[in-house]
Parts: structure tokens; C-alpha cells; sequence
């Protein structure tokens, strides 16, 4: 199991980069200088947790709520790495116990570094994969105990993105984040739908 998570991390990880390498080579033609530079941009979104919950539990909270803020540097117009924080709300559930029921319940956060590549769709706006690693903090509370575990995931995922302002876009995307939590805390994968908006301080 834990080669299998390796694994996965380590593709997650290496795959854009080898993406990257052709990209930029059919990148390397003069382009549009405001397509180069810092951004920074938040996001809100939903979640659902595949599998965030035992079999025996009475009623399970599969979704939440989901935001973010990130920042990056794009180069060109196709290659752009980014590191941002995701804030990824809670799940809830209720066990039978013998003299009646208990609750849980339980948060993830953490911070991730990809890269993302750009393919074209028009003048204004193109579609784009994004692929990396998810530093996450579990946290689970029941009134019997109190656990947080930390680890490392893969993520993987895609979206559009479209400038509606000369130094905005806003973007729409899905992400897949693989084997959140441990044995304490649980374990389940994760796919976010969210929206945004980034600002691009070299464009005017």
C-alpha cells in the first residue's frame, strides 16, 4: 500500500515536468510579454469525500465546503507553477454504540505545489492540467479522543481559464486528491469543483 501511494505521488509529481519539457520547446517563440509573471488569486468551491466514513456508521457527511488562495509564475503563456493553500472543510458522521450513538467529525487543510499546462482555446481563454503534491493536515474529534496526522498526497486535476480584464482571469477547475488522512484519522480521496479569479501584476 504504501509503494502503490509512493508511487502515485512520485507520477503526480514527475508527469507535468515531462509535459513541461515539449511545451516549452514549442514555447520558445517570441510571445506576448504581459503572458509572463507573478499572480496571486483565491478560490471557493465544493468537495465530496469518497470515502469518508466506516461502513457501519448511521448517517455520513460526504461534502463541504472548499476555498483557497494560491500564487505562481506563469512563463510564456503555457507553463505556470503555482503554490497555493486549500482550506478543505469538515465531514461528519454518527456510529451505533451500545448505549446509543457517537459523533465525529473532522477537517483537512494543507498546501499545494503543481504545475500547470496551458493548451489554447481562443484569444482569451485556454483549458489547462494542472499536477503535483498535497502537504494535508487531518484533524478528527469524536468526545472520546482527539488525533491529527500529517502526510503527503498526489493531485491531479484541470480546468479553463479565461481573461475577462486585462490583468484578470477567472478560472474554473476539478481537482483529484489522492489517500488523504491515516490510520487515525481515516483515510479517503478527494475531488474539489471550484471557481476563482487571479491577477496578473506584469499585465497593464
Amino acid at each position: 500500500m504504501k509503494n502503490g501511494r509512493l508511487s502515485r505521488l512520485l507520477f503526480a509529481a514527475v508527469a507535468p515536468f515531462l509535459v513541461a519539457v515539449p511545451v516549452l520547446a514549442q514555447d520558445a517563440a517570441p510571445t506576448d510579454p504581459g503572458d509572463s509573471g507573478f499572480y496571486l488569486g483565491a478560490d471557493v468551491g465544493t468537495l465530496h469525500y469518497s470515502n469518508a466514513c466506516e461502513a457501519t456508521a448511521l448517517s455520513c457527511d460526504h461534502t463541504a465546503s472548499a476555498a483557497g488562495v494560491f500564487g505562481g509564475y506563469r512563463f510564456g503563456s503555457r507553463i505556470a507553477f503555482e503554490l497555493g493553500y486549500r482550506d478543505l472543510g469538515g465531514a461528519s458522521a454518527t456510529y451505533p454504540r451500545l448505549t446509543g450513538t457517537i459523533e465525529t467529525t473532522g477537517d483537512v487543510d494543507g498546501y499545494e505545489l503543481a504545475v500547470l499546462i496551458a493548451f489554447p482555446l481562443w484569444p482569451d481563454a485556454h483549458a489547462y492540467l494542472r499536477g503535483g503534491a498535497f502537504s494535508w493536515r487531518a484533524h478528527a474529534r469524536t468526545p472520546e479522543a482527539d488525533v491529527s496526522e500529517t502526510g503527503w498526497s498526489a493531485a491531479g486535476g484541470g480546468g479553463m481559464a479565461w481573461r475577462f480584464r486585462p490583468s484578470w482571469e477567472g478560472r474554473m477547475e476539478y481537482v483529484y486528491l489522492d489517500n488523504i488522512g491515516g490510520a487515525a484519522t481515516g483515510e479517503t480521496d478527494t475531488q474539489v469543483i471550484s471557481i476563482g479569479v487571479r491577477h496578473f501584476f506584469s499585465r497593464r
